[in-house]
């Protein structure tokens, strides 16, 4: 009888588990949410004209985040990982910021941003995807920029359904130098991050459709269908506007206000 019940609670509590989890993201949870130092003013001007970013780096969770959203389903091989070729657009609309991520084969999901009240930090919500994602498993997700050099690259931690916390280094190429590498690994390991589970995003292979990933920087090109970046298909336009109001919520409070360059806390 006692055998039976251990049986009974072990294959139980197994299939609670299965059931309830299902995807592996939070396997690579690396705790709770930290709440980084605001970084110094942040140009927004370059951060919506430049329009499509690389994530050449970011943690293991937040890769794994963006694979279940795009593909609806945990990912069973490494491959599922690294051949997403994940890239973010960035566009202001009215007072606020829409975000369209792309990846695999011109899967979309899109998120609507607004400005915090403290420069560096926006909260974004998903709103809408491409047949076959799921664009809630995306999280709402505070995003703090904590260090940049208004011109090429941008380091953001972020807090995932207030509570899981992850990183995403956002670049204007697909690979970033060995410098800028080792300045962002230590950068996070002072955020308490584990420098054991950073991960790297191969764009080397990375084909859209009948066009290619641009392998050099994106600036000149970066229309969608011009080479620039992946063009999105199929998701009707926001709201314009979005849905946002003014105040501490507009997009200049971003950057504490358009007009810049402004120094921003490179590495």
């Amino acid at each position: 009888m006692q055998s039976s019940l251990v049986t009974l609670l072990i294959f139980g509590a197994c299939g609670y588990v299965t059931a309830q989890v299902q995807f592996q993201a939070e396997a690579y949870s690396e705790g709770g949410c930290v709440k980084p130092p605001p970084p110094q003013q942040i140009d927004a001007n370059w951060l919506v004209s430049q329009k499509t970013f690389y994530v050449p780096l970011a943690s293991q969770c937040a890769f794994r985040r963006f694979s279940e959203t795009f593909l609806s389903r945990a990912g069973t091989t490494e491959d599922d990982v690294h051949s997403m070729c994940l890239t973010i657009d960035m566009v202001s609309s009215g007072p606020g910021l829409n975000v369209t991520n792309t990846g695999f084969d011109l899967r979309d999901f899109r998120q609507s941003c607004q400005a915090g009240s403290e420069a560096g930090h926006f909260f974004c919500i998903p709103v809408s995807g491409t047949a076959g994602t799921n664009p809630p498993r995306a999280g709402k997700a505070d995003y703090y920029i904590t260090a940049t050099d208004n011109q090429s690259y941008l380091f953001i931690v972020r807090c995932v359904d207030s509570f899981f916390k992850d990183y995403l280094l956002l670049s204007t190429r697909p690979a970033i130098s060995q410098d800028v590498h080792q300045k962002a690994v230590q950068s996070l390991r002072e955020l308490g991050f584990d420098d054991r589970r950073v991960e790297v995003m191969p764009y080397q292979s990375c084909l859209r459709s009948d066009r290619f990933i641009s392998t050099v920087s994106n600036v000149p090109n970066n229309n969608r269908g011009s080479g620039g970046g992946p063009p999105t298909y199929g998701i009707p336009p926001f709201p314009q506007g979005g849905p946002f109001i003014g105040g501490s919520n507009d997009l200049r409070g971003l950057g504490g206000g358009f007009g810049g360059p402004f120094p921003g806390p490179a590495f």
